[in-house]
């Protein structure tokens, strides 16, 4: 059995195109439902002309991959402590102020002292900030390793 409704008869579309089973016929003549054509994609990506390109060297974990990636994560280390150590320098300060002005810790505002305000709703701004800072210098950093590693694939590329 051929899964075709009519003992295996298949009907050729109206415009001349690959040939339906019968039931499926019907459906091409009204309308209903049109044929799409589906291909596999590529399976393999273009060689540059030079032969390997930088995304070969990092797969293969090669001493230079090795070398920019451990330049990438260095520099990505080095921006997150500078930006933890700034935030905790900042909350560091605010403690200071606190001890160091005694005011400052019995003054309130609608009821609440201040350093709960401070702390509870002043310290927000900075945290968005510090988040803002770092994304920025982040993505700049992840930028400088790609042109870096265009550099390197390509000779011509950036001089």
């Amino acid at each position: 059995m051929s899964g075709a409704p009519n003992g295996g008869e298949e009907a050729p579309l109206p415009d001349g195109g690959a040939p339906l089973p019968d039931g499926d016929a019907e459906l091409a003549s009204g309308g209903f439902r049109q044929r799409v054509r589906v291909v596999a994609p590529r399976s393999a990506a273009p060689q540059s002309p030079g032969g390997y390109t930088f995304s070969h060297e990092l797969a293969e974990q090669s001493e230079i991959g090795e070398l920019f990636v451990r330049s990438l994560v260095r520099s990505q280390l080095r921006l997150a402590v500078v930006v933890a150590a700034g935030f905790g320098l900042i909350l560091l300060g605010v403690a200071v102020l606190i001890a160091l002005v005694p005011v400052t810790a019995t003054l309130t505002i609608a009821t609440i002292p201040l350093p709960w305000l401070l702390l509870g709703i002043g310290i927000y701004p900075v945290i968005l900030a510090c988040a803002a800072l770092f994304n920025r210098a982040a993505a700049r950093n992840e930028r400088k390793f790609r042109d870096l590693t265009a550099d390197w694939t390509e000779p011509g590329a950036k001089q």
